[in-house]
């Protein structure tokens, strides 16, 4: 009962809207329509991005059925959210408790605190929590909460591999927060000022790129050139995935609408769980290669000696 309840949760926000409509007049309203309840309905049932009005009329049939449907696909994929997160969060956790020194036990922790944010994130979501209807769609602001507190721990994971300066990290950490902050202002703005947030972030954004392809990679390349090709393919992977998160806002409700809710949770849900759990493996590898590194130049330094 409590799951049907859940899932029914925007049928129940919409149809007291519908119901206050006279749909035998529907059909007649264009662009210039006035009514207040006609606008939110219509903005709401654009969620699921079908079309609702069959010769005048409203299909609420249609109506529950694509709510449903959706918030099931929804539903699932949070849920799948919730698994994939915990999973890394154990291994990582684990890994922390038998880490062989401090250096691998600091990283371990680190990854371990990205997925168990996330997951408490999703598990917030697949219970009904943590979303709201902004501007006549659902918004889950939750996102942004934990993204605002797990993105900085992914950064911190890249400059404590990679040695990097405070200012840098300093940099790091502002320019990413800024990013968020904004994405967050464009997601629950109206339109046309979510696009000037949502250009404002990518600015931002930019400036994290920059700071990572400039600062970031000569500081690496200098302090570890043995690994730099393992540096290169964390960076690669870590700015590829980010990447399409505007992408994916763009496309989504609070963008251009030509993504439905399920699908933007279930783009939104694989980034997650590759940006953090697949992440965290990659650093990990990263890890193992610096090691080997220092071992072989160790070994080196002993041959000269030896000589």
């Amino acid at each position: 009962m409590m799951v049907l309840c859940n899932i029914a949760f925007p049928y129940s926000q919409i149809m007291p809207t519908v119901q206050k409509i006279d749909t035998s007049q529907l059909a007649q309203y264009g662009s210039n329509v006035v009514d207040e309840h006609l606008n939110q309905a219509k903005q709401m049932l654009a969620v699921a991005g079908n079309s609702y009005i069959t010769n005048g009329s409203l299909n609420r049939w249609k109506v529950t059925w694509q709510v449903i449907s959706y918030k099931i696909m929804t539903f699932l994929w949070q849920w799948l959210g919730v698994f994939g997160m915990s999973f890394g969060a154990l291994v990582f956790g684990i890994g922390a408790h038998n880490a062989k020194n401090q250096r691998w036990q600091i990283l371990y922790t680190l990854n371990f605190f990205v997925c168990a944010i996330a997951a408490g994130l999703y598990l917030i979501m697949a219970l009904g929590q943590g979303v709201d209807f902004i501007n006549g769609r659902p918004i889950f602001w939750v996102r942004y909460v934990s993204w605002f507190i797990s993105t900085p721990l992914l950064l911190l994971i890249l400059t404590y591999l990679g040695k990097t300066s405070i200012t840098t990290t300093a940099s790091l950490l502002g320019a990413n927060a800024y990013t968020i902050a904004a994405g967050f202002v464009a997601t629950i703005s109206p339109y046309p000022v979510n696009y000037i947030w949502y250009i404002v972030s990518c600015a931002a954004y930019c400036a994290t790129v920059y700071l990572l392809l400039h600062q970031y990679r000569r500081q690496v390349e200098r302090t570890f050139p043995r690994v730099v090709p393992a540096f290169h393919k964390l960076l690669k992977v870590h700015l590829t995935i980010w990447t399409f998160y505007p992408i994916i806002w763009l496309l989504s409700p609070a963008g251009l609408n030509f993504l439905n809710i399920s699908v933007e949770t279930m783009f939104v849900t694989l980034l997650d769980m590759a940006s953090k759990v697949g992440f965290g493996f990659l650093s990990l590898q990263t890890m193992s290669a610096i090691e080997k590194a220092r071992q072989q130049a160790k070994t080196a330094s002993s041959l000269v000696v030896f000589r």
